[in-house]
């Protein structure tokens, strides 16, 4: 503790610098210190005179006036937000008393106040400092502003009937708070207060003043108080008061703070909107508007200009679409597709997450699970007994299943079934629609009718799934044709057979049949004669049509004989049994019985059609086709994967279902039927949802960018290419009208020539036909009622780009390097995993970053929607009841903003990716089962991912709010379809595309309503500007799965992407100007209104971008400086003194005690645009420093060039967390660091045995899997398991070099997201000596050796002295630098030379190197002695030189003894050092990507001007310009353009291997 005349001199000091506000707090503080040790005093009286209770209240007394000095800032911020709560009940509880008094007469008020003040003293719960009582006055404002502003907004929403869905408005709300909001908002009295925004406003600034007025404690200052104005608001004191003046003013004293936080509510709901319009105003004025709007389409004009002259350059046009296929999400695919394709992939999800939430329900309510880990809480035998109970429910109607369970339990039963249900008539109402308009199409009528039997007969439940079409591969893997299960089976099928007699396969002969005499036939009889006669009628057709099918798929003259024959009997049988002729009683037609051998055939093809071995008649034949099968599903083994679709449909469903399957238990079982009624229930539900999205995007995709043959043709012609050209339409019953490939063959019929040209000439042109084979026939297999693989564009003509966008490409094969690939992405991403998702600093950061994502595009205002947005997200299985909810809910869905936080979907690719591997695939399911033990895991996972769904959603409304009252503002209403000019809506789609700021007219997942062109305009917008996975480019989404590289590159990635596009958007509303024929719809005034007021959006995106992204941390970093009096010297010395990775990052002081202790907080660890941002303020500050060390200006540009670019590199050639850990412990020789972490620490120390090695290092690794909130309480270090901060702040255990820590700091470290960078220069300045004494003994090391060395010359050893004397400058140099920063920060010489001494310097040298002065050392007596004791030894090789010179040595160190240091020169050397880390980055970036592991690791050499010490220090020699250009352009080349195919070197089954080099050249040129 300082003393009074320590804190005195120190604030002479002060003043004498001209640091008048610092010299003021020290003076203040050794008043304080003054009044402490005069209480002391008082209190060691009291005590020695026997009056304790006085001496505790004198000394409670003396601490209270030093603490605000005592106390770190951050843990009282941690105090404060621990008292809130019970300041807020202090002034209810107080309110109440007051209540009392005034009713009884009595004086309650002030016990309760002194009880409430004492148990805060107890706890230590009172604020010392501005901080804690700024945290405690807005926490406590907040608990109850939020709810009122809640309720009142709710309230507001109804009142106006201006919800965007009626699910919003009123009547929705489950929990009684939000109720009576609705029930007020409908009421005439909330209409008339909350119908307007002035009302809204007024009202807020009502209850907020009612807030206020209750919870204010006695004894709160006002802000009158605070600065002496407004005497009416000013409070009084009570504390001497008595009766009823005690009364009165306690309740006058809470009335003005009352009034005073009704003010502040009322100044914040008009004053930050009208920060917000002043902005977005700046745009709408019509003379800025218009030079504002001219110059962003001149800006926008040069650099297309610039661009396409850029693109003449040879291989510019290469260069570009590498990098665009590599970097951007679309690659080279047809974009307006892609984002079609995301959206069916957000359909699908939806879905998914929506059926997962229903069962989740159904769980909770049959109580399977815990709640705090996901594990079970009723025993296996109980949980089978639900799952089969449940899946008879589900499956095969039994509704007496759940008889005997709780009423809960079965309506959640009953809203899975309404969900399924809701799907089935969707598709049922989906293979309508299409049977009418393909009537001749059986494959799906048979569908249709399948799916009505099933409705009919199950009242619509589930319908079972097998192994067979789940999971094939394994399937059939394991499938034994000559085993039990098979027998088994076979059995089954042929007893049904005997029993039903079922008639004969259609690929069979035709049936027999017989006349026979006989008598009368009875009216049974006949019915059975009908059913004979349409059996045999199907049959017939049946193979009919299949044989004419078999004649048609024949090339040119094949001999058809046969054929013809059978086709020719078909129709006269098919002739006969139509028309039999008038039934007698002596004709009848009978089956012929089938024999043995028949059945036993029958039952053979039935059984290997029913297990997906279709045609194989005989074991032999089956064995064949299943080796086949085992081979193309073999994933391990497989070498080529045929393409796939993007846009999927489950084609299994529609497959024709077997008849009495329900009787067959054997078969199901061979089939592989699966019983997990949950598995079950998602998977149907997700094939339904993504079948209908599937079906939807082909029919709309077909009709929206699909152009017919004929109309094709002429646009070719014309030199345009049509993106997708139909497929030639063959007329019915038109003989001469060939298939394409029957025109490819070269069939002589009249059309087969113009369809042969045409094929080849659309071929020629790169068009590619989907879902054809090379001979241009329709590929086969599966359910084919759809029209083929990819349904309406089945057999369509489409560019490459647009076959990208609907293929998945072929992958090479998974090998053993994909195998470690695979292992490495899941010990790498579970190690994120626990790094980020529990641990609360990373969610409070992942709740500030989007909140200035929102705060950046201009989207966070007062009308947010917080409350509609949260019960979006919140929202429970009941909300989904109203039809009208779950229908907005889809819709939003659809957009593909929700569930895409890039954390928690780079995890789940790292687990898909491992799942592709036998062995990766146990790894990664240990990771999970580890991971469900977790307590809290899973509501962290769901708080992580549904906060990013939540504040994306805020973006869309709001959007999508701001081009809606963008529109309004011109007298366009475009949900009032009659109040528009017909044909507006298409024109002002059309507007928005052709300016950039509309990508599509709308989505075709949603239906075409006028909402559609707004919400999906805002959704794309916002995937534009804010994280999200799928738009992620694919080189950085490989190399984010690579083991070795940084973690979550994504983040960088996308932060540069979003940064980028909110700036290229805004300038593009800037620039919006309507088009004529816009104009010509709605007049020119309401045009001008509407571009004026797109511009304003433009100039409040700008605006708001820089304000968040560059302005605003500036702000702050500016005012925490004010606040605490920092001066920008003091600044710039901390910043010198913090670690090299916060260089550029914009830093701000947390307190600073002007006596060498300053706390920093670093705003870039919570500003998503810091990966921005920083790189250009650290290029800034490099240039800077360059030029004060004289360096030539083109030095300084490239010096600073280069240190943007490494900013810019830097996330993705940082090494992730688990490669790090495992390099700390590797040995040298491997690629390791020998047991030392990047920062210098030492996990294990080198004379340590190797079992401790081991231990140490496996318990370092495994530290990385210690959950983020569990390190609060226990972390590894130094491969040993420790106490964490928050345990060590409980318990009041010191740091390892002595840090204090507290609970409340940790507090308030988890609440703010931040950790203090705490420069504490009084107690930690002696590590400055610790790091420069090893390097005074190295350099002098080095001339030792050349001095004992028996073959060294004079020239030797003098030149090794004057090396050391070099280098020894270098090094005190550097320590007199830091003593010059730290003297900046105001620690005195006296605690410096104390640090110093402390670490082992000598006096003398600190005194000298204190003084700016070099203090070189001696030939010391014990070298001298050592050599001339070896010199007389006879066993030691005779010496070069006799004579060792060592009175020259010394005569050289005494010539520069007390020469000036020059400090310059730790500067330089810190450029240097990141250089160099840079270099090495680079360097093992390289290797690893070569996959080479050098056998010892070279050591980077730094490139320091080597200064010899001279009367004045001079500037180091400039390094060369064209070496250090030479060397950055080497680094930048290494680090990008050759960065992917080293990647695919060390990773072949990600980018695909060389041995496949012609499948990744052809799918290149495709996308060309």
């Amino acid at each position: 503790m300082p003393t009074y005349n320590e804190l005195a001199n120190a604030a002479l000091s002060r003043y004498d610098s001209g640091d008048i506000e610092g010299a003021k707090r020290l003076k203040k503080q050794a008043l304080a210190q003054q009044q402490y040790d005069t209480l002391e005093q008082q209190a060691f009286s009291a005590f020695d005179s026997g009056d304790v209770e006085t001496a505790k209240d004198l000394k409670a007394q003396a601490l209270e006036t030093i603490a605000p000095y005592k106390t770190s800032t951050f843990t009282d911020v941690g105090r404060g937000v621990l008292v809130a709560p019970v300041t807020v009940a202090q002034g209810i509880s107080e309110m109440a008393a007051l209540g009392l008094d005034f009713s009884l007469g009595t004086e309650y008020s002030r016990p309760v106040t002194e009880a409430f003040e004492g148990f805060k003293r107890e706890y230590d719960l009172d604020p010392k400092t501005a901080a804690g009582e700024v945290t405690e006055e807005l926490l406590g404002f907040g608990l109850g502003f939020i709810p009122i502003a809640g309720w009142l907004g709710r309230a507001s929403s109804v009142a106006k009937v201006g919800s965007k869905t009626s699910a919003l408005k009123k009547g929705r709300a489950t929990s009684k708070f939000f109720k009576s909001a609705e029930r007020f908002g409908d009421s005439a009295a909330g209409r008339k207060l909350l119908k307007s925004r002035a009302g809204l406003i007024g009202s807020t600034a009502l209850a907020t003043a009612g807030y206020e007025t209750i919870v204010t404690p006695d004894g709160r200052a006002t802000m009158a108080d605070a600065f002496d104005v407004v005497p009416f608001l000013q409070t009084v004191d009570t504390s001497e008061m008595q009766g009823s003046d005690l009364l009165y003013n306690r309740l006058s004293n809470k009335l003005r703070r009352g009034i005073e936080g009704g003010l502040a509510s009322l100044t914040f709901d008009v004053g930050l909107p009208v920060l917000g319009a002043g902005a977005r105003a700046l745009g709408t004025v019509p003379v800025v508007s218009e030079v504002a709007s001219a110059t962003a389409r001149a800006s926008s004009t040069i650099f297309k200009t610039v661009t396409e002259q850029i693109g003449k350059i040879p291989g510019a046009g290469t260069a570009k679409n590498f990098l665009k296929a590599q970097l951007t999400a679309t690659g080279m695919k047809f974009a307006p597709l892609f984002e079609e394709i995301l959206d069916v992939d957000a359909v699908g999800a939806t879905a998914q997450r929506t059926a997962l939430n229903f069962y989740k329900d159904f769980e909770d309510a049959t109580g399977q699970f815990m709640t705090v880990i996901d594990a079970p809480k009723l025993s296996k035998k109980k949980r089978a007994q639900i799952d089969k109970d449940m899946y008879q429910f589900l499956t095969v109607a039994n509704s007496n299943a759940l008889d005997g369970y709780k009423p809960a339990v079965k309506k959640s039963a009953q809203r899975l079934l309404k969900l399924d249900l809701d799907y089935q008539d969707k598709i049922f109402k989906e293979l309508e629609e299409r049977v009418a308009a393909n009537p001749n199409n059986l494959d799906l009528k048979r569908a249709l009718k399948d799916v009505a039997e099933h409705k009919a007969s199950t009242a619509g439940f589930l319908r079972r799934r097998f192994r067979q079409y789940d999971d094939s591969g394994n399937f059939f893997k394991e499938l034994d044709l000559e085993g039990p299960a098979f027998k088994a089976a076979y059995k089954e099928v042929r007893a049904t057979l005997e029993s039903k007699n079922l008639p004969i396969r259609p690929s069979t002969p035709v049936q027999k049949l017989q006349k026979s005499k006989g008598p009368a036939l009875s009216e049974k009889q006949k019915a059975e004669l009908s059913d004979a006669n349409r059996i045999a009628a199907e049959t017939n057709e049946n193979l009919l049509r299949s044989l004419q099918s078999q004649k048609a798929a024949l090339p040119l003259g094949s001999d058809t004989t046969l054929l013809d024959d059978a086709i020719q009997a078909a129709q006269r049988e098919k002739a006969r049994v139509q028309k039999p002729g008038p039934i007698s009683n002596t004709v009848v037609l009978q089956k012929v019985p089938y024999t043995s051998e028949e059945l036993d055939q029958i039952a053979t093809d039935k059984l290997y059609e029913y297990i997906g071995l279709s045609g194989a008649k005989d074991l032999p034949e089956a064995k064949k086709m299943l080796t086949e099968l085992q081979k193309k599903n073999d994933q391990g083994k497989r070498e080529l994967i045929n393409e796939g679709r993007t846009v999927d449909i489950a084609d299994n469903m529609f497959i024709e279902r077997i008849e009495d399957l329900d009787q067959m238990p054997a078969l199901l079982a061979l089939k592989g039927e699966i019983v997990d009624p949950k598995r079950v229930y998602i998977n149907t539900i997700s094939d339904m949802a993504n079948t209908l999205a599937g079906l939807n995007f082909y029919k709309n995709a077909a009709g929206t960018f699909g152009t017919d043959m004929q109309s094709a043709l002429a646009k070719i012609d014309k030199g345009e290419l049509p993106s997708i050209i139909k497929e030639f339409k063959q007329t019915s019953g038109n003989s001469a009208y060939p298939t394409v490939s029957q025109a490819r063959s070269g069939v002589d019929l009249p059309l087969g020539k113009v369809i042969k040209n045409t094929d080849e000439r659309l071929r020629n042109l790169g068009y590619v036909r989907l879902g054809a084979d090379e001979s241009g026939e329709i590929s086969g297999g599966g359910f084919q009622g759809f029209g083929g693989k990819f349904a309406d564009l089945t057999g369509a003509y489409v560019r490459p780009e647009v076959k990208e966008a609907l293929t998945t490409p072929a992958r090479m094969g998974l090998d053993g390097m994909g195998q470690a690939a695979a292992i490495g992405a899941t010990l790498k991403g579970q190690a994120q995993r626990m790094a980020i998702v529990p641990n609360i600093v990373s969610q409070v950061r992942n709740i500030y970053g989007n909140l200035m994502y929102l705060a950046g595009n201009g989207n966070l205002g007062r009308d947010s929607d917080f409350v509609d947005t949260f019960r979006l997200i919140a929202a429970n299985v009941e909300h989904m009841d109203d039809a009208g909810f779950k229908k907005f809910a889809d819709e939003l869905g659809a957009l593909g903003v929700m569930d895409t936080s890039l954390v928690t979907s780079a995890l789940r690719e790292y687990k898909d990716f491992a799942q592709k591997f036998s062995v990766s695939g146990k790894v990664s399911n240990v990771f999970e089962g580890a991971t469900r033990a977790i307590p809290f895991m899973r509501q962290f996972e769901a708080m992580y991912s549904d906060s990013d769904s939540f504040f994306k959603l805020m973006a869309v409304f709001a959007e999508q709010s701001k081009m809606a009252n963008a529109l309004g503002k011109a007298g366009l209403d475009i949900n009032d379809a009659m109040s528009l000019p017909v044909g507006f809506r298409a024109e002002l789609a059309q507007n928005l595309m052709d300016a950039g700021l509309a990508k599509r007219a709308g989505s075709l997942t949603q239906e075409n309503s006028a909402n559609n062109l707004l919400l999906t305009m805002a959704g794309d917008t916002v995937k534009d500007t804010m994280p999200v996975y799928t738009r992620i480019g694919k080189a950085i989404r490989q190399l984010d799965a690579i083991p070795i590289f940084g973690n979550f590159t994504s983040f960088a990635s996308e932060n540069i992407r979003n940064s980028y596009n909110t700036m290229n958007r805004g300038m593009k509303e800037l620039a919006f100007k309507a088009s004529d024929k816009l104009i010509e719809k709605i007049g020119k005034e309401k045009a001008t209104i509407l571009e004026r007021q797109i511009r304003g959006m433009g100039s409040q995106r700008l605006m708001s971008f820089l304000a968040v992204s560059a302005a605003t941390p500036a702000a702050v970093t500016k005012a925490s400086m004010l606040a605490t009096g920092t001066s920008q010297e003091e600044m710039d010395a901390a910043e010198s003194q913090v670690a090299d990775f916060y260089q550029g990052h914009a830093l701000g002081v947390i307190s600073n005690d002007k006596r060498g202790n300053i706390q920093l907080f670093d705003q870039s660890f919570v500003n998503p645009y810091g990966f921005v941002r920083d790189p250009i303020i650290n290029a800034l500050r490099t240039y800077e420093r360059k030029g004060e060390l004289n360096a030539s200006e083109v030095e300084q540009l490239t010096a600073a060039s280069w240190a943007g670019v490494t900013g810019y590199l830097e996330p993705f050639g940082s090494e992730s967390i688990i490669f790090e850990r495992a390099r700390d412990v590797l040995p040298s020789s491997w690629l390791g660091r020998g047991g030392e972490t990047q920062t210098g620490s030492r996990v294990y120390q080198d004379g340590e045995s190797l079992g401790e090695k081991v231990s140490q290092g496996v318990a370092h690794i495994l530290g990385a899997y210690i959950p983020g909130y569990g390190r609060m309480f226990a972390e590894e270090r130094g491969g040993k398991l420790e106490y964490g901060r928050l345990t060590r702040g409980v318990a009041g255990i010191p740091g390892s070099r002595g840090q204090e820590y507290t609970g409340k700091e940790e507090l308030a470290r988890a609440l703010t997201g931040f950790t203090p960078i705490t420069l504490n220069l009084r107690t930690d300045f002696g590590f400055k000596g610790g790091e420069y004494l090893p390097l005074r003994s190295s350099a002098k090391s080095v001339a030792t050796r050349a001095i004992k060395s028996a073959d060294s010359t004079v020239e030797e050893m003098t030149g090794a002295w004057d090396t050391y004397l070099d280098n020894l400058y270098r090094e005190q140099s550097k320590l007199y630098y830091n003593v010059q920063q730290a003297r900046k920060l105001n620690a005195s010489d006296t605690v410096l030379r104390q640090q110093l001494k402390s670490s082992g310097l000598g006096t003398a040298e600190i005194a000298a190197i204190m003084r700016g002065e070099f203090w070189p050392g001696l030939a010391t007596k014990e070298l001298i002695i050592e050599v001339r004791k070896d010199m007389r030894n006879e066993d030691r090789a005779p010496r070069v030189v006799k004579d060792i010179p060592f009175g020259e040595f010394n005569q050289r160190s005494n010539e520069v003894r007390n020469r000036p240091l020059s400090p310059q020169i730790a500067v330089q050397e810190r450029e240097a050092r990141l250089e160099a880390r840079d270099a090495r980055r680079t360097q093992e970036m390289d290797a690893a990507m070569a996959n080479t592991i050098p056998v010892e690791e070279p050591e980077v050499q730094v490139p320091v001007q080597q200064v010899a010490p001279q009367p004045q220090p001079q500037s180091p020699a400039p390094q060369s310009t064209q070496s250090f250009f030479d060397t950055a352009t080497s680094a930048v080349s290494g680090e990008v353009s050759d960065l992917y195919d080293r990647a695919r070197e060390a990773v072949p089954s990600l980018f695909g291997d060389r041995r496949n080099q012609e499948i990744i050249d052809r799918s290149n040129r495709a996308g060309q």
